[in-house]
């Protein structure tokens, strides 16, 4: 899975985060999740007022599924009848709450301001769904209810939602939830590797959809070496609070994060709390990165620029920086096969220019090759070098760039 970063502002960014020593070592990948590999199971009461018809693949299977059991699913069959559903590998009970896959941890029902605090509610209290965080596929949500959830065109498939204004809309037993306590959810991200990351170097990016409502609160906290969680954003539905946070139904976030000189692991914290039948949050494409480290993915798709030069073998060319190259090849050919190399050399650079008597005059192949232990990402491009061409074939009575270009014609065309 790759995603795009903005690369010259976060690297800008970095550079001022980190000084002078932002630059020896690459930006690389810690971490991804896309949620595609979350398992699904059919729909459990979402729906059940407006009668869905059939069984309609949804959310995850830790939201109020019992496993090889009898779940009352109204959506399967005509007339409704209870639906068994075959978990697979997943084991589960009837929902308490708390949920764990590929090292994430769910919570639901936590208690976020202590005794004297506002109660939260708790599991097997509204639409079985949306109890808490849920990993639901994306046209599933926008079948509850569409209400703006359709303008978070930046998430697909499966995607990561705390939706406390759906999770009010049904209980089974008729009891009004937000009237039993606030909708309070967290989730916790595997530990991450960051051993070798530069200090004040990660990035934190994902995609958003968010609503604000009344009450309803949302944070990103992270934790160094198994330690205690610092918040490092909130959003606040409060107009008159400085964390307020305005609609933004499809918004990338990117957040530099001050990672601890010597940190080895970090964890990251959605939360969603404080809220009642408010709006939602949705989250999508999660992705962490920094200065060094071991990176997870290939080097990503970079842009490569040759200067102007005439009269001269020494080309001058420079690239954007790669995510997660860790070196860059340059290479030199005769043929488009680059089977019949001129030049080829290994930096950590981005830039870099030929010497001037690495090359004669004549037509080259060139590409930079961005390269790590997982794969590799290339750019490449056609050049003609002067020096002083043999043959005036503009002709002008000089030899000059001119040749040249009468030469990469001929030699296009085969001559």
């Amino acid at each position: 899975m790759a995603f795009t970063w903005n690369n010259a502002i976060v690297l800008a960014a970095l550079s001022a985060a980190a000084g002078s020593a932002f630059g020896a070592e690459p930006l690389v990948t810690l971490f991804s999740e896309d949620f595609e590999s979350f398992p699904l199971t059919v729909n459990q009461e979402e729906g059940v007022q407006t009668g869905t018809l059939g069984c309609v693949l949804e959310a995850f299977l830790g939201d109020g599924v019992i496993c090889d059991g009898v779940n009352i699913n109204t959506e399967c069959g005509e007339p409704p009848v209870p639906a068994t559903i075959d978990c697979g590998d997943f084991t589960n009970v009837a929902f308490d709450g708390e949920w764990t896959y590929n090292g994430w941890e769910q919570e639901y029902g936590f208690d976020w301001d202590g005794p004297g605090g506002t109660t939260p509610a708790q599991p097997g209290v509204g639409a079985a769904e949306w109890q808490g965080w849920t990993v639901a596929d994306f046209d599933f949500w926008l079948s509850a209810d569409q209400q703006q959830r359709e303008e978070f065109t930046k998430a697909s498939g499966r995607v990561l939602i705390a939706d406390p204004d759906e999770w009010d809309d049904y209980d089974p037993f008729g009891i009004d939830p937000d009237s039993t306590g606030v909708f309070n959810t967290r989730f916790t991200s595997p530990v991450i590797n960051i051993d070798g990351v530069t200090e004040n170097t990660v990035l934190l990016r994902f995609d958003s959809s968010w609503r604000p409502e009344d009450t309803q609160k949302a944070a990103v906290s992270v934790s160094f070496d198994g330690g205690e969680f610092t918040q490092v954003v909130l959003f606040e539905s409060d107009e008159s609070s400085p964390d307020f946070h305005d609609d933004e139904t499809n918004e990338s976030v990117e957040l530099f994060v001050n990672n601890p000189s010597g940190a080895t692991t970090m964890r990251v914290r959605f939360e969603m709390y404080d809220a009642t039948n408010d709006w939602w949050w949705a989250v999508d494409n999660i992705q962490v990165a920094g200065v060094g480290g071991e990176p997870i993915e290939p080097p990503s798709d970079f842009n490569l620029s040759i200067e102007q030069f005439n009269d001269t073998t020494v080309v001058p060319m420079s690239w954007t920086q790669a995510l997660n190259a860790v070196e860059y090849e340059v290479i030199f050919a005769n043929d488009a096969e680059y089977t019949d190399v001129v030049l080829a050399e290994t930096t950590t650079d981005l830039s870099f220019a030929t010497n001037a008597t690495d090359l004669a005059a004549g037509a080259y192949f060139v590409k930079v090759v961005a390269r790590n232990d997982l794969g590799t990402s290339e750019q490449s491009t056609r050049i003609g070098v002067d020096n002083n061409c043999f043959v005036d074939l503009s002709p002008d009575g000089n030899l000059n760039f001119f040749d040249v270009s009468e030469f990469l014609q001929l030699f296009n065309a085969g001559g």
